[in-house]
């Protein structure tokens, strides 16, 4: 909880105040990357959702205080899921150029 907080704002801190000239294009990626990877993992520690193909089921496993329809939760899913992984080629990209 607050351990994680903690260590991931300083993490966040620690890439805008970097203070060398070469990285300034290269740390809007690693940010976007940190904080997408935190909001998922907050996300996740909400609940996960399991799917049972052969009762053709889907439930929600864990804390859920909010509620989340099913096809919400999918949804929030594949977005955070598709920025955490555009978020690292562009940070591959960007190094590899």
């Amino acid at each position: 909880g607050v351990v994680y907080f903690v260590v991931n704002c300083v993490v966040c801190f620690l890439i805008i105040f970097d203070k060398d000239k070469r990285g300034r294009g290269y740390r809007k990626y690693v940010l976007s990357l940190q904080i997408s990877s935190m909001l998922t993992d907050v996300f996740f520690t909400i609940g996960s959702p399991i799917l049972l193909v052969n009762n053709v089921l889907i439930y929600n496993v864990g804390f859920n205080p909010f509620r989340f329809r099913t096809s919400t939760f999918l949804i929030l899913f594949f977005i955070l899921f598709t920025e955490i992984g555009s978020s690292y080629f562009s940070c591959a990209y960007y190094r590899r150029n």
